[in-house]
């Protein structure tokens, strides 16, 4: 925290943003100048991180992690195995999902797995119900370990994940999509990071109160003079552009 240069990688970056976001915890320092190289991935990275991303791989290791400490610090105070058969039940129905969709497997659209003939939409809502479920044996045996707090945070965030893929539509601006392969990611993301570049990092020259300057480089950025493709995507529509020839 003390540090006059730290130098993280995008992901940890936007590993940070969402975290801050959610109140959370600070996990890098706060600093007045941003320089990102090879910015070139950070729409793709970003995108990522801003979006949701439920896998079943996610609901295998909570419910191994809920056994471990369920029967250790909480044994005979809630139905460890009922609740975790259920979490695994919802992972077995998705996985079963793709499994019908192996013919089509890679990258599925929401629309086109959400039919009743997948059964997509019966797993979320399977998912939905057991992890409130979870969550209301979590609260009630809380104060007895650590360890159930942090269940519940992830058991939390698995609950919002379902809550999000479950709902009509997704959010403007965004994509839903399955991704079928050795787990099964139920996705939504952002067609691009311009709105969260907009809303999250502000432009102000560092001179003024509380300002910050954010520059981008790379070798890859475009070819095109004002860089569109990229500022567009990023949201840096009013950012000043400047173009290096190469010394090669």
């Amino acid at each position: 925290m003390a540090a006059d240069v730290v130098m993280v990688n995008d992901h940890h970056f936007f590993a940070d943003l969402v975290v801050r976001e959610r109140g959370m915890a600070e996990p890098l320092p706060t600093v007045r100048v941003f320089v990102f190289d090879e910015a070139h991935q950070l729409t793709e990275i970003g995108v990522q991180f801003i979006g949701l991303q439920l896998s079943t791989g996610q609901l295998e290791e909570v419910a191994r992690d809920m056994l471990s400490t369920g029967w250790r610090q909480a044994s005979g105070m809630a139905d460890w195995q009922g609740l975790i058969d259920g979490l695994l039940a919802a992972a077995r129905l998705l996985q079963g999902c793709a499994d019908r969709c192996t013919a089509m497997s890679g990258n599925l659209s929401w629309e086109l797995a959400s039919q009743d003939e997948f059964g997509f939409k019966d797993a979320v809502e399977l998912l939905v119900r057991v992890s409130n479920e979870t969550l209301a044996a979590l609260d009630s045996v809380g104060m007895m370990s650590p360890e159930f707090p942090r269940l519940r945070e992830r058991l939390l965030e698995i609950g919002r994940l379902a809550e999000g893929v479950r709902s009509t539509s997704p959010e403007p601006g965004s994509v839903r999509r399955v991704e079928v392969g050795v787990a099964v990611h139920l996705v939504q993301a952002p067609l691009d990071i311009a709105a969260t570049v907009r809303s999250r990092l502000p432009t102000a020259p560092v001179e003024s109160p509380g300002g910050r300057t954010w520059m981008f480089t790379s070798g890859t950025l475009g070819a095109e003079a004002s860089l569109r493709l990229f500022t567009e995507h990023c949201g840096l529509t009013e950012a000043s552009v400047l173009r290096v020839p190469s010394a090669f």
